[in-house]
C-alpha cells in the first residue's frame, strides 16, 4: 500500500466484497455459498486496516490522536450499526424488507 498507493488496496477490496455479495443470491449449494464467502473473506483480508490507514492519511498534525479516536469511533459505529439496523428492520417489518 505504501509503494503503489491506497487505490491498489481499496479497489480490489471493494470489488471482491461486492462480487461475493452478488454471488450469494445465486448459490444453490453449500459449496457455492462457501466459495462466495471465501471470495468475501479474501477481500476483507486485503482491506484489513485500510480504514485506519485512510484516517491516518487525513489526520491533521495537531491533535492527531483525538482525530483518530473520533475516526475509529465512527468506523466502529458504522460496523456495528449495520447489523443492528438490519436486525431491527427484520424484527419490525420482516426479513425481506430488511
Amino acid at each position: 500500500m505504501d509503494r503503489r498507493g491506497r487505490v491498489w488496496v481499496a479497489v480490489p477490496t471493494a470489488v471482491l466484497l461486492g462480487l461475493g455479495l452478488m454471488l450469494i443470491p445465486v448459490t444453490g449449494s453449500f459449496g457455492e455459498l462457501l466459495a462466495a464467502t471465501v471470495v468475501m473473506a479474501v477481500g476483507n483480508g486485503l482491506g484489513l486496516g485500510i480504514v485506519m490507514t485512510l484516517g491516518a492519511d487525513t489526520a491533521p498534525r495537531l491533535h492527531r490522536a483525538k482525530y483518530l479516536g473520533g475516526w475509529r469511533l465512527f468506523a466502529d459505529i458504522g460496523m456495528s450499526g449495520g447489523p443492528l439496523t438490519v436486525s431491527g428492520l427484520a424484527a419490525l417489518a420482516g426479513l425481506a424488507s430488511a
